[in-house]
């Protein structure tokens, strides 16, 4: 009898990490955080589609720098805040601002 019970504790656990895994994944591709041009607060937000990025930012701001000035990976990082931020509604999907 204990082995019986043995074994539907396993599944039970495999089953609780298997479910665990798979929100922490979703949560990884769907949600972002994005720190806002102007006011430079943090938003959580829903992404309009899944994206190994986390965290979105603005390396110009609220400069006069343009697109050209920036380094390679400053440009990307501009192109996603434009992209994920402010063209796909991450404004408009904000869940929660600190």
């Amino acid at each position: 009898m204990d082995g019986i019970s043995e074994k539907k504790s396993f599944k039970k656990s495999s089953v609780f990490g298997f479910v665990f895994f798979a929100v922490i994944a979703g949560a990884w591709l769907f949600l972002g955080v994005f720190q806002h041009r102007e006011y430079m607060n943090y938003n959580l937000f829903l992404k309009y589609k899944p994206s190994l990025k986390v965290y979105f930012y603005t390396p110009i701001g609220e400069s006069d720098r343009t697109l050209k000035s920036l380094s390679p990976a400053e440009q990307r990082n501009e192109k996603d805040y434009v992209e994920f931020v402010e063209t796909k509604g991450g404004f408009k999907h904000v869940i929660w601002s600190w």
